[in-house]
């Protein structure tokens, strides 16, 4: 991705708020319990994106809330990493 270029940035992660949602919502069905806090994702999305675009390097040691986690689960869908 360009450096600065906060248009795509903002695109994708208002995608991955989606799929974070979806991803919760479709958990909570199948079984009480399971799910998520999307409120909390959504509430660090942004910062969550920036920090992995532009600061985050392969050897940093990043610890991310597990509160948070569907947002990354949808990052991780999104980039091929996992399947549905």
């Amino acid at each position: 991705m360009p450096e600065g270029d906060i248009e795509t940035v903002q695109h994708l992660t208002n995608i991955m708020r989606w799929i974070a949602l979806a991803m919760v919502t479709r958990a909570a069905h199948k079984e009480a319990g399971l799910g998520g806090h999307i409120s909390s994702y959504a509430s660090i999305a942004t910062l969550f994106e920036v920090g992995l675009h532009y600061f985050f390097h392969a050897d940093d040691l990043v610890f991310f809330q597990g509160h948070s986690s569907e947002g990354l689960y949808a990052r991780a869908f999104m980039e091929g990493r996992i399947t549905e």
